[in-house]
């Protein structure tokens, strides 16, 4: 199936991006917007992925969230945000 537009490749989906307050997490969450998506940021910074989410605009939201901690996992999958239609689960893994 092909799009007409680039900027629709991912409209109607939601990403859940972790490690999203900077980095490549960032650049994909930008990148997912332009192409037609809404994300939500996770990381366990705070202040800087409340700010990331302000920045990229009003099609990203932010929620904390330590990946060790199965409990922020699961809260970040069943946040409000993440309550619409088709889901996209993103990581950033850092050794």
């Amino acid at each position: 199936m092909g799009y007409s537009s680039q900027s629709a490749r991912l409209e109607g989906k939601v990403a859940l991006i972790t490690g999203a307050a900077s980095g490549l997490g960032k650049a994909t969450a930008s990148k997912f917007i332009s192409n037609g998506a809404k994300v939500v940021l996770a990381d366990i910074e705070h202040q800087l992925g409340q700010d990331a989410a302000k920045e990229i605009g009003p099609n990203a939201s932010f929620i904390a969230c330590d990946v060790t901690k199965e409990s922020d996992i699961s809260n970040a999958v069943i946040s409000p945000s993440l309550s619409t239609a088709s889901l996209i689960l993103c990581t950033e893994m850092q050794v």
